[in-house]
């Protein structure tokens, strides 16, 4: 049996945005529209958030330096917008992929995740982030088609904070709690 992170004293981090209301209704009538599509696991709003930034698996120890560290990216990262753009469906192969909502490119959340991948891992990223949140994920789904027309309310995501999470991988999947939260 495989032992968990927690059992070894390590706690799986990264830091991310929580979706309003009006997104995550948005993406509700999205799985709605594409209830029928097979071999896909769709994404608890509970755990629906836009990644900033993974950190990895760290000893619990370190969990007081990472939230310094966390507050000393933040002090010039102001409150921001970021617009939802397309449902986006991204394969890693034939057969398994993502579905992804995704929001427009953002100099203001590229400074976020730069900021904290400078204080955090001490690098800057090798690639610009993209502003998304997962939906889906499926394996062996073969061919399908997802249907995008889906009305919103709010296209726009008020980035007002950020919160630090632990993820738990389970199998029914990975589970997301909050372990602190910071104002932008």
């Amino acid at each position: 049996m495989k032992t968990s992170l927690r059992s070894e004293g390590k706690h799986r981090l990264f830091i991310g945005i929580v979706p309003s209301d009006p997104i995550l209704q948005s993406i509700d009538l999205f799985r709605e529209k594409n209830v029928t599509i097979k071999n896909i696991r769709w994404v608890a709003n509970r755990n629906a958030h836009v990644t900033c930034l993974f950190i990895g698996e760290r000893p619990a120890e370190e969990l007081v330096h990472i939230k310094s560290k966390i507050e000393e990216g933040l002090r010039h990262i102001t409150p921001f917008q970021l617009h939802f753009d397309r449902f986006e469906n991204i394969k890693r192969d034939q057969r398994s992929g993502m579905l992804w909502a995704r929001f427009k490119d953002s100099v203001e959340f590229k400074d976020l995740a730069m900021s904290l991948a400078m204080v955090l891992l001490d690098r800057q990223l090798k690639k610009d982030p993209i502003p998304h949140i997962t939906v889906a994920r499926y394996k062996k789904a073969g061919l399908f088609e997802i249907k995008k027309n889906v009305h919103w309310d709010s296209k726009v995501l008020d980035v007002k904070s950020i919160v630090l999470f632990e993820s738990e991988l389970k199998e029914s999947g990975a589970e997301y709690s909050a372990l602190s939260s910071w104002s932008l």
